[in-house]
């Protein structure tokens, strides 16, 4: 083989690398980081093959699978383990493996190592920053509610009474114009009400893409891998989409505090009549008899029950899948319920 040809091959080999640079440097998204693991294993085994078959050099082909397998094997337990047997298997294929071979993969070995764990500085770092924006936006919004609640909202309490107690002065009985000026009152006071509540519930409605994000950013802290497909904001009627939004907050949660999953899997389906929610994750599982009815899960079924919907539990040693299914034309939520703002 010429040896123009053999550089152009080892150079063209390093491009799946680059790849899995930027799957591993974006993973949590649209299943980049599984896809920069199926490539990791594709080299591990093709480049030795190819090495051996003359294609390209020996060292090159074991150094570029050790960064392969340092920078893609999502834990580093496993990633050691597949460098030994990379190793070994090279020890008994080569015999006698000289010195020089030896510090090139090992230096191959340690700069992947150290790329790794500055990318993932770099990631938790920026996955603590996006958490801290989501904690104070969501702190500054539950503020602002609360100054309406409490300053606007006992205002028009006041003035709502205020004007009752005037409905009683005898002079105004039999002054028509004041009668209608008051009745006009009572009518202004009520649409201020209805605005006061249409604000408060637009500050307090919950989605499914705002969820989910929170989610990403908590189990990206996690190491765990988040797949998500939720239709567009607005294709669920906004009753149905705080109801799931809230369930899979808690749904979520639970599997990344408690399930030890590498791979959390959220799905919303629709139809015309019904909505469902399937959160699905491939941790240590749970036995849902030994779970008390009026804490988390048992609160949660009773909400949707009470709703109309249904709500399923499958889990096993190999993971958990809990499927919520909501009638829309049912659905409704607390924060859209009209009630008194005093």
């Amino acid at each position: 083989m010429p040896p123009w040809l053999s550089d152009l091959i080892d150079a063209a080999s390093l491009l799946p690398l680059i790849v899995i640079a930027v799957g591993v440097r974006r993973r949590g998204s649209h299943g980049r980081a599984t896809e920069a693991f199926v490539m990791s294993q594709t080299i591990i085994v093709s480049y030795p093959v190819a090495a051996y078959a003359g294609l390209i050099e020996i060292v090159f082909a074991y150094a570029t699978s050790i960064i392969a397998i340092v920078l893609a094997v999502h834990r580093w337990r496993s990633a050691l383990a597949e460098v030994v047997v990379l190793v070994v298997i090279m020890f008994l294929f080569e015999g006698r493996v000289p010195p020089d071979r030896i510090l090139i993969l090992g230096a191959a070995f340690l700069a992947a190592g150290w790329l790794r764990v500055l990318m993932d500085a770099d990631e938790r770092s920026e996955q603590q920053a996006a958490r801290a924006a989501v904690i104070a936006r969501n702190q500054e919004r539950a503020k602002i509610v609360r100054t309406l609640h409490d300053s606007i909202g006992q205002k028009l309490a006041a003035l709502r009474i205020t004007l009752e107690m005037l409905e009683d002065c005898p002079g105004l009985v039999d002054d028509e114009t004041a009668r209608g000026l008051l009745t006009r009152s009572h009518e202004l006071t009520g649409l201020a009400y209805d605005d006061l509540r249409s604000v408060i519930s637009a500050s307090t409605f919950f989605n499914l893409a705002t969820e989910v994000e929170a989610l990403r950013v908590s189990a990206a802290l996690a190491d765990i891998e988040v797949r998500a497909h939720t239709p567009q904001l607005g294709a669920l009627p906004d009753a149905t989409e705080s109801t799931l939004a809230e369930a899979l907050r808690e749904l979520g949660t639970n599997a990344i505090r408690h399930a030890r999953p590498t791979l959390l899997r959220i799905n919303v389906a629709r139809s015309p009549s019904s909505a469902v929610l399937t959160v699905s994750d491939d941790g240590i599982g749970f036995t849902p008899s030994q779970r008390q009815p009026n804490h988390g899960l048992g609160m949660l079924r009773r909400d949707i029950e009470h709703k109309g919907g249904t709500m399923k539990i499958n889990s096993s040693s190999s993971g958990t899948a809990i499927i919520i299914s909501l009638p829309q034309q049912s659905a409704t939520s607390p924060q859209h319920e009209q009630g008194d703002l005093s």
